[in-house]
């Protein structure tokens, strides 16, 4: 870093003045960017500002386009720090123009561009960070990234972070940045585990019951749920599902649904509409309440005084956190609202305030940072500031909080902070913020500082006594005098979109896709629709997880098919190739027929089929505790087994849905039958049943956006929708009271496929705000006993150990060129390392390895030989074949019960992992509570958040 050159003064001197006009807020005049005067002492105090800075990491920092940005800043910056000036708008978004202008270009272009100004450069991508979450969707992961990439092009030492630009010290606004980026990308992930201030253990087992033993809710307890009549019916399912899902309409529960106008399409059972409101009713005993009877609608709610009810509007869904997090939360909130000496709390704030980063909740942090502009705070902004404060630091701690965004407000320019009178007034007013109780996690504060939000359900969702109800409590007390309200870190959060995007990259979607032919059976009507998900064995097909992943995706769908449903339980195929070494393939390489990598994979070659089979599904995971599940949240009717299946519907289809050609038999002389449309009746042979398919529809895409192969992966919603509905109406038509339709989904892209691959589209798609078909998952029974023998027999049931998945042998052929660096990483002498530096730094010294590498195989012997002073062990396999999915599934519960998981790729976002991997991945989060930090990926470099690939 060389020396920065003299300053001249006339950096520091304002630009051509304009005609004064007074700022908004009463303050001192805004002259356009003139935001100093030109005084002697204004200039003085300038020069004894810049007279304390050490160095600029800017070697450009008198050309342009670094000169003028200089300029701006320091204009802007000394208007911050100085108790007379008055900006009328943050500084992020005064400079955001100039800062654009230099980060809009080729990320190839950063290097150059940092090096000509590294300091210039990280003011301009602050300013762009900041802006895209305070103006925009702030992405977490686009964020994340952003600032990361920035922190690659320079040192973050503790005497680099005082580097500065103009006034400004931009390499420290970026590590707070980081800071905030970080700890909610990781928080988000986490959702499924959270456990917040839970002790962390294992909250249900990884086999067995799904529900969590501590998911007991605070009863009586009523939710009212507001929903506009001109809205739509996805949104009011969004809502409603999503509070099934988090156990929240459990059984002593009553649920009241309030409308203006209940008229029209609410009333005729024969639209998706009037339908939905029937089903509630029967699903629920749910209670409709049309017009504006508000005393009605508490009378319906519980004549018992101790009742409390849940408001919130149908803008708002239960986020994917745990069933048994949930209910914590709402006992610590109700535990308020009982407690005599609680009385003057109104209701409690449940709106989710930990996950949203600088934003906060419903913009609350971008409203806080304009106070530190203003150098004026009022109750309503100290509100805003509480209400960002989880985001902002991780807990209460308002202090903290407002001292970060002051910096914020002011890029952290070297100073006596100007904001003292703000920073006085949160000092003071902290006094008035405090834990309800001795040993409470809720914050009780004046209800004057959320009186705007506190009368509505669609700005927050509230938790309040029955007898005040919402909004009589805000026009009653007013927000004045002692009322108080209380602020827990909250399970809710705001829908992003109107519709359901099934595409993993959606970025604003609901999480409930609509019911395809729902309205054409009448809720009370004794018919059956069957939804199969459907495939073939064959040669160079995809292998276990994939398909896994496809019945997977296939369930969710149909789980919210309404109460006519019956899921039929999925095969997955056991398709183990034939060997081929490095010998072969050299041999084909020297025949000149290896004109690409691909030229390895085919029936010839790597994936010629060596034995193939089909593994039920109950053989692997827990079907009958799934099947409870999806009834008991979905509401569906129940599920059977393949054999029964194909008995009760004769081995019949009404209709099949194809995402991919049938690859046909050549054993049976059956030619490939492409993905199309056909209404005449076929012959298909899916796994070992022969059926009678009465029509074919192709569901791929068709959209642009999706043009160029990956049409082949994402379906066609509606003409999705369009079989189902044929299917149903040609079974009515026939006076049948049942339907049967296969879904041959095959590799196809869903939400489950987002939330196992979060950000493999460039962004942290919407689906991971909402619940995954995981949260039912656990291992069968037969693997849990087995794996409980067998980790009795490797003596780990009594100790804590490390699981790491270590894949040999299969991967000298890629396909991709990462896979064969990942290939030489993953020999003994560098694995061996990686484990080292892990089980030094957990304590651990045993070794739980899930790998494909047999006890005496050379690769074992080798990684023993590296890494002596540990303990390696492994299962003893099941012989044969048609035994290597229940392998498989053996391991990965012994791995999912570790203390530690190392998996194998370059991470849970830089993708290249192994798919068996992120399969435990899930199952820890889901089944395990286990966070993610408890994981790493076996190729990642850095401190624990880059061990995840994050």
């Amino acid at each position: 870093w060389p020396p920065p050159p003299p300053a001249p003064l006339q950096r520091l001197r304002p630009e051509p003045r304009r005609p004064a006009r007074p700022s908004s807020d009463g303050g001192a005049p805004l002259d356009g960017l003139c935001l100093l005067e030109p005084g002697p002492a204004n200039v003085t105090r300038a020069k004894s500002r810049r007279a304390k800075v050490r160095r600029s990491a800017c070697a450009l920092e008198l050309a342009e386009p670094w000169a003028a940005l200089s300029a701006k800043v320091n204009n802007l910056v000394a208007c911050a720090v100085e108790p007379s000036c008055r900006l009328q708008y943050p500084l992020y978004k005064l400079l955001a123009g100039d800062a654009d202008a230099i980060s809009y270009k080729d990320v190839t272009d950063y290097a150059s561009t940092s090096a000509e100004c590294a300091t210039g450069f990280a003011a301009a991508m602050a300013i762009v960070a900041l802006h895209a979450q305070l103006e925009g969707d702030g992405d977490a992961l686009g964020v994340d990234r952003m600032l990361k990439l920035v922190s690659t092009h320079m040192p973050f030492t503790p005497d680099s972070l005082q580097f500065t630009f103009g006034l400004a010290r931009p390499l420290l606004t970026v590590q707070e940045l980081q800071n905030v980026a970080r700890r909610r990308l990781v928080g988000l992930l986490n959702m499924p585990a959270e456990s917040r201030n839970l002790p962390h253990r294992q909250f249900t087992p990884l086999g067995g019951n799904v529900s969590d033993s501590e998911s007991h809710l605070p009863l009586p307890l009523c939710v009212v749920l507001r929903h506009a009549s001109d809205a739509s019916v996805l949104s009011l399912r969004n809502a409603v599902e999503s509070l099934a899902t988090g156990g929240v309409l459990s059984n002593g529960v009553r649920l009241l649904l309030r409308m203006k106008d209940c008229s029209g399409h609410w009333r005729d059972v024969r639209t998706p509409e009037g339908w939905y409101l029937i089903w509630l009713q029967r699903r629920f005993d749910t209670v409709l309440v049309c017009g504006s009877a508000g005393a009605a609608s508490a009378a319906a709610c519980s004549s018992d005084p101790q009742a409390l009810a849940l408001h919130l509007d149908t803008s708002w869904h239960l986020l994917p956190f745990r069933t048994g997090l949930v209910a914590h939360h709402l006992r610590a909130a109700a535990a308020v609202l009982l407690d005599p000496a609680s009385a003057e709390v109104l209701a409690v704030s449940l709106s989710e305030k930990e996950l949203l980063g600088i934003g906060g909740v419903q913009g609350s942090g971008r409203r806080a940072l304009r106070v530190f502009s203003r150098k004026a705070i009022q109750g309503e902004d100290l509100g805003d500031l509480l209400l960002s404060t989880p985001s902002l630091v991780g807990s209460w701690d308002v202090s903290a909080a407002a001292d970060l965004l002051n910096g914020l407000g002011s890029f952290f320019a070297e100073r006596i902070p100007s904001s003292g009178d703000v920073l006085d007034r949160v000092s003071q007013a902290s006094a008035d913020a405090q834990p309800c109780s001795v040993d409470s996690e809720v914050l009780c504060i004046p209800a004057a500082w959320v009186a705007s939000r506190l009368g509505s359900s669609s700005s927050d969702v509230w938790l309040a006594r029955t007898s005040t109800p919402l909004p009589a409590s805000a026009a009653t007390h007013g927000g004045g005098g002692s009322a108080r309200v209380a602020l827990s870190r909250g399970v809710f959060g705001q829908a992003t979109g109107e519709t359901f995007d099934i595409t993993p990259s959606a970025a604003g979607t609901l999480g409930v896709p609509g019911c395809f032919a729902c309205e054409l059976v009448k809720p009370e009507e004794d018919f059956t629709l069957y939804l199969a998900g459907m495939d073939v064995l064959g040669p160079c097909r995809e292998l276990f997880s994939n398909l896994l992943m496809d019945a997977l995706e296939t369930l969710q769908l149909s789980s919210f098919q309404g109460p006519h449903v019956t899921v039929v339980e999925p095969f997955i195929a056991n398709a183990v190739w034939r060997k081929y070494d490095q010998k072969e393939a050299d041999k084909l390489k020297a025949s000149g027929k290896a004109t690409s990598i691909y030229s390895f994979w085919n029936e010839e070659t790597s994936c010629g089929l060596r034995h193939g089979s089909a593994t039920r599904f109950g053989d692997l995971f827990d079907w009958n505790a799934l099947v409870r599940w999806l009834r008991e949240v979905r509401g569906i009717r129940g599920g059977v087994s393949w054999h029964e299946f194909v008995k009760r519907s004769q081995s019949s289809l009404d209709a099949l849905v194809m995402l991919s050609d049938h690859p046909g038999n050549r054993d049976l002389g059956r030619e490939r039958t492409t993905c199309g449309d056909d209404d005449s009746p076929s012959t298909m042979r899916f796994f070992d049943t022969d059926f009678k398919v009465s029509r074919r529809l192709c569901v791929r895409s068709t959209s642009e956006r999706h043009a160029g192969g990956f049409e082949l992966r994402f379906l066609d919603l509606p003409r999705l929708r369009d079989a189902v509905r044929t299917a149903v109406e040609r079974a009515k038509s026939e006076g049948r009271r049942w339907a049967s339709v296969g879904l041959f989904l095959y590799w196809v892209e869903g939400p489950e496929r987002a939330r196992l691959h979060p950000g493999r589209y460039g962004q942290l798609s919407t689906h991971n705000y909402y619940a995954s078909i995981w949260q039912g998952i656990r291992y069968a029974p037969t693997i849990m006993t087995r794996a409980s023998r067998v980790s009795g027999r490797l003596g780990l049931s009594q100790r804590r150990y490390l699981a790491a998945h270590w894949r040999q042998g299969d991967w000298f052929l890629g396909p991709h060129p990462r896979k064969l660096q990942q290939a030489e990483l993953a020999q003994a002498p560098r694995f061996a390392a990686m484990l080292r530096r892990h089980l030094a730094q957990r304590g651990l010294n045993t070794v739980f390895l899930m790998t494909n590498a047999a006890p005496d195989s050379e690769q074992v012997r080798a990684l023993h030989a590296e890494l002596p002073e540990a303990s390696i062990v492994q299962a003893p396999s099941l012989r044969g074949d048609r035994h290597n999915l229940r392998q498989l599934l053996l391991e990965m519960s012994i791995a999912s019960a570790a203390d530690f998981f190392v998996a194998f790729g370059d991470g849970v976002v830089q993708g290249h992992s192994s798919m068996p991997s992120l399969l435990v991945l899930q199952m820890r989060l889901h089944a395990g509570a286990w966070p993610l930090e408890s994981n790493a990926f076996s190729f990642a470099r850095g401190d624990f958040q880059d061990a995840l690939g994050l």
